[in-house]
């Protein structure tokens, strides 16, 4: 008789997953001037009209016309889609980080037909504001209703940049704001500025466009002039920051100042660091940093050197096809080196890959009901859809192809070829198709197998 005899020693499997790093960034809606737009900032989807997708432009420089729009694609019938004005706005847009930064639909869209903007009003004075406004849209969800604003938040800005931009709204039905530092470092609990606000629009109260949930971190504080929107402070520019669509969490790419550039995980009442730090280490504007006492404060999940990133884009956690390599990795982006990127818990070890590199400067990403996830292209005005056939694995599977004798060399190849006496890994969830030989096995994931 026989004898088959298998040991198998693996570290963590799942992580023998490869993350594929030459993923294609294909027109979602092709390149001609039906479907391409001027300085696009946000993409996404219309609640309640699936496949209608809704594109924010940011505004012309230096115009204080209707140069902010809005606009829809609603599927045509004939696989395309047809552009329709939602809404077109007079922005103050002198600097590259003002005009229309920002849309959010209410969680009752569909029925109360809800969403908010954030943008910089074309008034001129001794300083910018950012304005959160609510507005209707018509029965038909797909265009603005042409009824008056209500202004919910109104906050003054130093200076014309670092104004953040991206609303959402959270599992919990509060409206949540990104506000950056103002261009003169503001942070604290003091000041709405360089913080993550959380504020009730739906029940104003004391005279305000929205009042305070009463489970914000600083309601019971006492400390004079404490503004009791704060939900975590200590953030410089978090330009684009999203929700985990699974669990919540809430992911910021905030933008550095001189050496780094950080991806953050914030939570309710978070201290994240600036001006203290700047990414995980000390900041000081001297060449020479200072020692400082990061007890209270959060750390970066990742941060970055100037020469691997210098303008990080927010993006968004995959939750699109399960058994996709990247499903539960934050997908996110550089504008100025052009460059996106997968960062992935593997273990206890976050694992980053740049996934694709174009000449295209993005400022925004985008997700879909079915959780794909799309890039926008600021300089290029094209709304591109990241290659998901690239980022669904083969399956493979564990099994000795021939069983032989003696002591086997082990070594993981594709299903479909190979040579007797080779194994197979198949059915195992979050694996890519690749082939590993020896020496070449991932560290975390070598294994021994002996075969008799």
């Amino acid at each position: 008789m026989r004898s088959f005899f298998l040991v198998i020693v693996i570290g963590v499997l799942t992580a023998l997953a490869q993350i594929p790093t030459n993923v294609a960034l294909t027109p979602a809606f092709g390149t001609s001037g039906t479907n391409h737009f001027i300085n696009p900032v946000w993409f996404g989807e219309v609640p309640g009209k699936s496949g209608t997708f809704l594109v924010v432009e940011q505004g012309g420089i230096s115009t204080n016309t209707d140069s902010a729009r809005i606009y829809v694609l609603v599927p045509n019938g004939s696989g395309g889609y047809t552009k329709q004005k939602f809404l077109s706005l007079k922005v103050r847009q002198d600097m590259p980080e003002m005009g229309l930064l920002g849309i959010a639909f209410h969680p009752g869209y569909v029925t109360n037909r809800k969403y908010y903007i954030n943008y910089i009003p074309p008034t001129r004075g001794s300083f910018d504001s950012t304005l959160i406004e609510e507005r209707t849209a018509a029965a038909s969800l797909v265009v603005d209703a042409g009824t008056a604003p209500r202004r919910i938040l109104g906050i003054q800005q130093p200076k014309a940049n670092h104004n953040g931009g991206t609303l959402a709204f959270g599992k919990d039905g509060f409206l949540y704001i990104g506000m950056g530092d103002g261009g003169e470092d503001g942070s604290g609990i003091q000041t709405l500025l360089g913080s993550m606000l959380r504020i009730d629009v739906d029940h104003p109260a004391n005279g305000l466009g929205y009042s305070i949930p009463s489970d914000n971190p600083l309601v019971s504080n006492t400390t004079a002039g404490v503004r009791k929107e704060i939900w975590a402070y200590g953030l410089r520019n978090p330009w684009k920051w999203s929700f985990d669509p699974l669990n919540g969490d809430l992911w910021v790419g905030d933008v550095g100042e001189s050496t780094a550039e950080e991806v953050d995980k914030v939570a309710k009442g978070n201290n994240m660091g600036w001006t203290t730090m700047e990414g995980s280490g000390c900041f000081s504007y001297s060449t020479v940093k200072p020692v400082c006492n990061k007890t209270s404060l959060t750390l970066p999940v990742m941060d970055f050197t100037r020469t691997q990133a210098q303008s990080i884009i927010g993006g968004y956690v995959f939750r699109g096809n399960p058994s996709s390599v990247f499903y539960g990795a934050y997908i996110f982006g550089d504008w100025a080196l052009h460059k996106v990127y997968a960062l992935k818990l593997s273990g206890s070890i976050w694992q980053l890959t740049q996934i694709a590199s174009s000449s295209v400067e993005i400022s925004s990403f985008g997700t879909d009901s079915k959780g794909n996830i799309y890039v926008v292209g600021h300089n290029t005005g094209i709304i591109y859809l990241l290659d998901h056939t690239a980022l669904v694995p083969v399956p493979i599977e564990l099994r000795q192809k021939k069983p032989g004798t003696g002591l086997h060399s082990p070594r993981l190849i594709p299903v479909m070829g190979g040579n007797e006496g080779e194994y197979f890994l198949s059915n195992v969830p979050d694996m890519n198709l690749f082939s590993l030989n020896g020496d070449k096995v991932h560290p975390q994931s070598a294994g021994i197998y002996i075969a008799r």
